[in-house]
């Protein structure tokens, strides 16, 4: 199963300084279903639509991280993802 997903991030300088930086991002990532087993597109699209964001997160933290830090701006780290317990 294949899932894709696209995150993006704007951030304005607190300062009074016009510097405002996008970091965007676009994931594909690959689910192995075993063979023999089936699932459903509703339970597929309700997998993809938790799992595979909490999947990328901390790659996408990283990306921010790392980015942000090389254009010489102060640190950021954005927290940790949490799903929430009842999505609705």
């Amino acid at each position: 199963m294949y899932c894709g997903v696209r995150l993006g991030i704007k951030i304005a300088s607190a300062l009074d300084k016009p510097h405002m930086v996008e970091v965007y991002a676009e994931y594909g990532l690959f689910y192995d279903i075993p063979k023999g087993q089936e699932i459903s597109a509703e339970a597929a699209n309700l997998f993809a639509s938790r799992n595979a964001v909490f999947n990328v997160w901390p790659f996408f933290r990283e990306l921010v991280h790392t980015t942000i830090a090389r254009m010489g701006f102060p640190a950021l780290v954005l927290p940790s993802f949490k799903l929430s317990v009842n999505p609705g």
